[in-house]
């Protein structure tokens, strides 16, 4: 039953920020998939532990994946959305280190070196000067930070 106290939880810190209004969610969120196991195991004659903890993790499987496809759509909308404000096409890109946030350079993407930065999880920048994409020999941990 260990999982009816720690799912409600993981489930809230999606949708809430503050520690008081992620404990009223997860209560409620116990009371209701206390309810909804009950009355499966009350249907299908079934124990009533696992029946609340398969409704409880269905539950937070499904927010799980809807949560990780909308934030995909909304990274890759506000990658468009950069490139296309551009005139030229460019967008300046401030490298950071990743622990200490030390600035290491600015440079632009086009949106092709964004992709294969994307892509390939290694830095792609557009030189200017010499009108082509090259490649930082340097592992991106994170590409964009709210």
């Amino acid at each position: 039953m260990i999982a009816l106290l720690t799912i409600p939880i993981y489930i809230s810190s999606f949708f809430c920020r503050n520690l008081l209004s992620m404990m009223v969610v997860s209560a409620f969120l116990s009371i209701v998939f206390t309810i909804i196991g009950l009355a499966v195991s009350y249907q299908f004659d079934i124990s009533s532990g696992p029946a609340i903890i398969m409704s409880s993790s269905l539950f937070a499987l499904i927010i799980f994946i809807l949560k990780s496809i909308k934030k995909m759509k909304l990274k890759r909308k506000k990658i468009s959305i950069l490139i296309l404000k551009k005139s030229d096409g460019l967008v300046p890109v401030i490298t950071q280190e990743y622990g200490s946030n030390e600035i290491l350079m600015l440079g632009y993407m086009n949106k092709e070196a964004l992709d294969l930065t994307v892509e390939t999880k290694i830095v792609h920048y557009f030189s200017r000067s010499k009108n082509r994409i090259w490649k930082k020999k340097v592992k991106v941990v994170v590409i964009f930070k709210n």
